[in-house]
């Protein structure tokens, strides 16, 4: 007989989770399992990708977005937690909001022998509040303190759930430091990722707007960065803040860097780029349903994120031959071998200013043995998987 799966995750959106949640059910044997997938308020653009033996949910927020803001704007317990998110900042107005809106939530009816919630917050609050399941697992996708996340407002919902899985070694340790009591039900399982499936989404054909692109900056050294567009998360701003100290050295002639994403902070990222007169260099070029295809163009990727998880874009950009050049965020180590196929920059503006000072000083050894490193090495971790079946289901 099989097994009865229940996976919460909000929306099917460009990122290392979506890619990780479309690699785990790629993977998991059809024949063992049926599995049921929630999504909130909409599938998202990589619904499509979503295999066919897995059985998509009603939406569990069918209703316009602004419809339960308009609601929420009647509710004195809403109001409550917005004014003491307030007070105490960090991501506890995440934390409350997402908490609050469950109650709007349809409520699901079936019983399951596992159900994981596979993103922070919403996913975890519904899978605690809304659904029954034999074994409920509870996955965390980012370093949980350096996302100025409230421990209190979680606890008793951790408290409920029967496993907490978190994405790196280093993410581990620090959620046991933060969260000892809970300790002996958390486990680290790494992203799960196919090279196959990446190399394949970037065997695709480029946009042709985007292919006249390349053809213009023939000859440059491309630099791509692939994520949300979020300054307190992402940390773009402090790249645009080194990239302008560097221009004024005359120094990044040869470079463009792309910008593949959509987030609360997309105007103010192209505002960056006009204050700082970067047009030149950098090319902010949104959203796309396969940035994969568009990264394969380019030779290094990089992230100057303030705080991560074990962000799967690192990942898909060395299965395609990137050289990554990523600040040091908690599992920084685990993914790159600093001066071997990659750089680790200190985690503040002068260190991502350093950082790319060295890279463009010493584009030869980037582009040359660096490269040659990512090349020969296998980024996929397909083994993950058993780790799962045993641990979790």
């Amino acid at each position: 007989m099989k097994k009865k799966i229940l996976i919460i995750y909000p929306e099917m959106i460009i990122g290392g989770t979506t890619t990780s949640l479309l690699s785990l059910l790629g993977a998991l044997d059809r024949n063992k399992y049926e599995v049921d997938l929630q999504m909130q308020y909409a599938p998202g653009i990589f619904a499509n990708l979503i295999p066919s033996y897995v059985h998509i949910l009603p939406l569990a927020m069918p209703l316009p977005h602004g419809f339960y803001k308009w609601i929420k704007a009647f509710s004195l317990k809403s109001l409550y937690y917005y004014l003491k998110s307030k007070w105490r900042g960090g991501a506890s107005a995440s934390q409350y909001m997402e908490n609050d809106i469950v109650k709007f939530c349809r409520k699901n009816p079936k019983e399951y022998d596992v159900a994981i919630s596979f993103m922070e917050r919403w996913s975890l609050y519904y899978l605690v509040k809304k659904t029954c399941a034999k074994k409920k697992i509870a996955w965390i996708h980012v370093d949980y303190g350096a996302a100025k996340m409230f421990i209190d407002i979680d606890m008793p919902f951790f408290k409920k759930v029967d496993k907490i899985v978190l994405v790196s070694e280093k993410c581990l340790q620090n959620f046991k430091s933060i969260a000892p009591e809970i300790a002996n039900k958390s486990l680290m399982i790494e992203n799960l990722l196919s090279s196959e499936v990446v190399k394949q989404r970037a065997g695709l054909s480029v946009p042709r707007n985007v292919a006249k692109l390349f053809d213009e900056v023939e000859g440059k050294v491309k630099m791509v960065s692939v994520c949300r567009i979020s300054f307190p998360h992402k940390g773009l701003d402090r790249g645009i803040k080194a990239l302008a100290r560097l221009k004024k050295q005359g120094e990044i002639e040869n470079l463009i860097w792309f910008i593949i994403g959509d987030g609360p902070d997309l105007n103010n990222l192209k505002a960056m780029v006009d204050k700082f007169d970067l047009n030149n260099y950098v090319r902010v070029l949104g959203a796309y349903n396969n940035p994969l295809n568009i990264e394969a163009k380019c030779d290094i990727f990089f992230l100057p994120s303030r705080y991560e998880g074990k962000p799967m874009a690192v990942t898909e950009a060395q299965m395609l031959g990137l050289v990554p050049i990523v600040t040091n965020y908690a599992s920084a180590s685990e993914q790159v071998r600093n001066l071997y196929d990659g750089l680790i920059m200190e985690n503040s503006d002068d260190g991502i200013y350093d950082g790319l000072d060295y890279m463009l000083h010493h584009l030869e050894d980037v582009l040359g043995q660096y490269k040659d490193n990512v090349a020969n090495t296998d980024y996929s971790n397909l083994r993950e998987l058993f780790t799962i079946e045993k641990e979790l289901l």
